[in-house]
């Protein structure tokens, strides 16, 4: 016995080591081999500290419907971002591109977007309404209610917004499958709300005159009972003004508009994205974005700040940028990108690219599939590279998607979704542990059995040598042991 440990011990150390790192680690994609992509969404659910990532359109031209989750318990590195592609079950959802996302914390919901129908070979718009079990990571399609369920047009480019009452906003949005900025688009000014507790959906009739233009490629904003929409195109082609603010009324599902200041400093875009920042009361960041004289939009001016005070009246402004890196610099600016808040960092994920992007690059640089911004400071705002081998201060927003409901403690230990957060990492790792002690122990046996073995046909091989002694014919079956790695993991 003493023997066969002196002997296989450091193997059996190098397969635990082995096992341990591929069940942990055995469904990260490296890099390299994600693909970059547009028109996809990110949302950030808040009792799992992830962000999912879905669908989009690849580089190559192909829509997608990979769910990619990435973990902000751990430390971030923009040219190296750990994504991790989920395994999902149920109703799969089809590959789609410039749908729209929201979440509570237990369900990821996706509407809307284009989906290709590979048998006809043509683009379709897709009108069904998905949930995604994020703790099972199972799909389904909803089985929505109400005298308007059939109303709801199929369409493109719009954003979700999801409040504390479970109740789910779509509006606008265009209904054509175009995946180019410059051409026509059908759109609509529609508000609907769904009502995911009863999942019944409703068609909003205000009863004033006053309606916002049709748009797609805007943002969507909660602040307080108002979501703010901001910038976006309509079907005409032209684009809407920023000093055009727009709120819809959650309370009483009323329109309100506004005029912002300063206006005339901040170019109007499309396909851009809008963070609620949290450094001061009822701030929204704006990155990105597209426009038709393209150079508009640099560096100067790719991020700006809408700030209001009463809801009344808003005022432009343009903070400070700073670079950690030089190379930060010559990044291009994405538009159909999808960008989260957290605490007070914006985190920005993939987009689509102008064509001279790359070039634009120094030779040993590529274009991150993250931008990681740390806006603590409103007027010295710095574009980060890494968060130096520590993950980012857990520190969830007011108004973030997946926090917890008014009646439950939010602070400190007492967090019942930090609780879930804690007991679901400590369940990963236990099971990873059990597991891979689980795998040893097997490999273990078998090893001793075929060490037992070696040693009982030696000991035959002795008689055999020994006179007046007739052997029966044995076979021996040794146990075949294979070990196997898990490979690392609109045009």
């Amino acid at each position: 016995m003493d023997l066969f440990f002196t002997k296989y011990l450091p193997f059996l150390y190098f397969i635990f080591s082995s096992l341990l790192f591929n069940k942990i680690h055995s469904e990260i994609i490296v890099n390299n081999e994600i693909s970059r992509r547009y028109g996809h969404t990110a949302t950030y659910i808040y009792s799992l500290n992830k962000i999912y990532c879905i669908g989009g359109k690849t580089e190559q031209g192909a829509i997608v419907s990979d769910v990619l989750s990435l973990d902000l318990a751990s430390s971030l590195t923009i040219e190296s971002a750990d994504f991790e592609n989920l395994t999902v079950s149920g109703n799969v959802i089809p590959s789609l591109a410039w749908a729209a996302s929201a979440a509570n914390k237990t369900h990821l919901f996706l509407y809307g977007g284009i989906k290709y129908d590979q048998m006809q070979n043509i683009y379709e718009m897709n009108s069904d309404i998905y949930a995604l079990n994020v703790e099972g990571y199972q799909w389904t399609t909803l089985n929505i209610s109400g005298s308007n369920k059939n109303k709801i047009q199929q369409r493109r480019g719009i954003s979700m917004v999801l409040d504390s009452s479970n109740r789910l906003y779509i509006f606008g949005g265009s209904t054509d499958t175009n995946d180019s900025q410059n051409l026509t688009a059908i759109a609509d000014n529609n508000m609907y709300i769904l009502h995911v507790d009863s999942m019944i959906l409703n068609l909003v009739s205000p009863n004033s005159y006053l309606l916002p233009p049709n748009r797609y490629d805007y943002s969507a904003t909660l602040l307080d009972i108002y979501i703010v929409y901001v910038g976006g195109k309509t079907e005409a082609g032209s684009f809407i003004g920023m000093d055009e603010i727009w709120m819809f009324d959650t309370n009483n599902s009323q329109w309100k508009h506004a005029s912002a200041n300063n206006s005339q400093n901040v170019p109007n875009r499309a396909g851009h994205t809008a963070v609620k920042l949290n450094n001061g009361p009822n701030k929204i960041l704006i990155y990105g974005g597209y426009n038709t004289n393209s150079t508009e939009i640099t560096n100067n001016n790719a991020i700006v700040i809408l700030n209001t005070l009463d809801f009344t009246s808003f005022t432009w402004s343009i903070p400070t940028i700073t670079f950690q890196d030089p190379y930060l610099q010559n990044l291009s600016i994405p538009y159909w990108h999808a960008a989260i808040t957290y605490g007070n960092y914006m985190i920005v994920t993939f987009g689509k690219l102008p064509p001279d992007a790359l070039s634009r690059l120094p030779s040993n640089n590529t274009y991150p599939p993250l931008l990681l911004l740390n806006a603590t400071k409103e007027n010295n705002m710095q574009w980060m590279t890494s968060t130096g081998g520590q993950p980012l201060p857990f520190a969830p927003p007011d108004n973030s998607i997946g926090n917890p409901a008014k009646n439950q403690t939010t602070n400190g230990t007492n967090s019942v979704d930090q609780q879930q957060y804690d007991n679901t990492a400590a369940k990963t790792i236990i099971g990873a542990i059990i597991g891979g002690v689980l795998c040893v122990a097997l490999l273990l046996f078998l090893l001793f059995k075929v060490h037992s073995r070696a040693i009982d046909r030696k000991e035959e091989e002795k008689d055999e040598a020994q006179p007046n002694i007739t052997l029966q014919q044995q076979t021996v079956h040794y146990p075949a042991i294979r070990f196997i790695s898990s490979p690392p993991g609109y045009s």
